[in-house]
This record gives C-alpha cells, structure tokens and sequence, in this order.
C-alpha cells in the first residue's frame, strides 16, 4: 500500500530509507544507528573524496546503491553521493571537483543522475559552469552515455596536447643510409624497439643527449606512413632540425638514436594513449625513463 507521511523535520528525511515501527525511545536510537550505518557503508565502500570522480545522484538509497555497484563494476571511480533531486548545492560539488581536477579532466567535472529530477537553476548553473549532467531512468543508457562522453573528452585531450606524447623508441640506423646530410636531414633506419611517429623529437643519447631534430616524415618503400615498428623493416625518415646538426659532423650510423620522451610526455601516454601501447612499447618507456634519469 502506499502511505503518506506527516510529521516534524521531514527536510531532513531521505528518500528510500526503511520505515521502522519503534515502541520505545531505545528502538528509536537503534533505528537511527541502522539508517545511518547504511550511509556509512554505501560512502566507505563505493566513494572516495580524495581521488577524481563523478558526482552521483539517485532517487532512493536503493536506487543509488545498485547504481553505485554498476559503477564500481565499470571501473568508474565517483567522488560524491546525494539523493534526491539535483538543485545547485549538488552542482556545486561537481564544480569543486571540477577545480581540483588535475589537466581539467572535465568528464569527471559530471553528475550522473538516476531517476530524478534537475530543478531548473541547478540546469542554469550547471550550463554556465559548463558541468555535464547526464539523466536517465536506465542504468546502462547513463553508463552508455557517460562512456560516449569520456571517449569525446579524450580525443579532444589528444588534439590538444599535439606531439607533447612522446611515444618511446629505439632506433639505429642502416649503414650508410644517409641521402640527405643537413636538415632535413634524410636516413634509413630500423626500429628496434617502440614505435616511430611523425613529430616524434629525437637524439642521441650517446651525444650527450644531442638533438637531431623532430621527425618531418616516415616512407616504408616509398610511401608515405605515419608511424614504423620493427616488424616494418627498414624506413626512411625525415628529420627537420635549425641547421646545427648534420650527419658526418655530429653523428654517423654507429649512433644509436632514441626518442626525447619526458615525464610529462610519460604522463599523458598514460592518461591518454594507453590503448595504443603494447607491453612491450612500456619496457622501452622503463628503458627511456633510465637512459633520461627520470623519476
């Protein structure tokens, strides 16, 4: 049956609780201790406060619990909980989040909401904020809708941040394969370890770290590729540099060449280009990171 309920301090009721039928005043205090270890126990074992996430609002303690564990399934990590419809208290939090996120990982700048409500100056805030919220009645269309957004916000990372990922390679060159001295400097090459990308920085670590220059362009038989591994064999490779370095002066074919990786470059192949590297192309990046001294 349904029941209406009238009574003192409902503000501070929330929805989905049980209902409790206590005789005395003792009853009373282990009701309340029941409720509110649930609480405790949704907050310690699904949210973390101090790590990015998502904001997550739900119309029931029920509801925001099986949507919680889907999450956590998901591997979605969620910094905030409330219940109820999102009014822009909540939308603050999710503009806290968005301030304290590292890189502005904006997709964690978001509130997944869960059959309820957004009153209309949470709506208005959250446009001028630029806070998403993502509604639904259906668990699986948020997470399919909130995945769709995170892959957006990734590709548009990658735009961004342009050759400032450094994916790791070793190379060496073909004996003799110089056809162009001074910059752009032209030199065959094989990949020994990693992956060979246009825009890729090069140098010599031998050389005391010496520059070469970036890589202009890559040809595999006289085409055109954008990158080479060492199953390609032998590529020529284009090297663009201010003029300083050339081949035969400041380096010859007994050189060993490396990708100029840094521990910011590290840092976003792992926020961003993850997918795209074997475990393999991560040993060379431990090789690298020892090569550069870096931490």
């Amino acid at each position: 049956m349904g029941i209406k309920i009238s009574a003192p301090n409902l503000d501070n009721a929330i929805a989905g609780s049980e209902l409790f039928k206590c005789a005395n005043e003792h009853e009373v205090e282990e009701a309340k201790e029941h409720i509110e270890a649930d609480l405790v126990d949704i907050l310690e074992k699904y949210v973390d406060k101090t790590s990015d996430g998502v904001c997550v609002q739900a119309s029931t303690i029920g509801s925001l619990e099986a949507l919680l564990e889907f999450l956590k399934q998901m591997k979605i990590p969620v910094a905030a909980v409330n219940i109820g419809p999102i009014h822009k208290k909540d939308v603050l939090k999710a503009c806290k989040a968005k301030t304290d996120i590292k890189k502005e990982k904006k997709e964690f700048a978001t509130i997944l909401a869960f059959d309820v409500r957004v009153m209309p100056d949470a709506a208005k805030f959250a446009e001028e904020e630029e806070i998403k919220i993502f509604t639904a009645n259906i668990i699986y269309h948020l997470f399919d809708e909130f995945t769709a957004y995170v892959k957006q916000c990734k590709d548009s990372r990658k735009i961004e941040d342009g050759n400032k990922a450094v994916f790791p390679c070793i190379l060496e060159m073909v004996k003799g394969a110089c056809f162009n001295q001074k910059s752009p400097i032209v030199i065959g090459i094989n990949v020994k370890e990693g992956v060979l990308r246009i825009g890729t920085p090069l140098v010599i670590p031998t050389k005391e770290n010496l520059k070469l220059g970036y890589v202009q362009s890559i040809e595999l038989n006289k085409k055109p590729i954008n990158q080479a591994r060492a199953k390609d064999g032998s590529v020529a490779v284009k090297i663009i540099n201010d003029g300083s370095v050339s081949y035969g002066r400041q380096f010859d074919d007994t050189c060993q060449i490396v990708s100029n990786i840094t521990r910011d470059s590290i840092d976003l192949l792992k926020e961003g280009y993850r997918d795209e590297l074997t475990k393999d192309d991560w040993m060379t990046v431990m090789k690298l990171k020892k090569i550069f001294s870096i931490m």
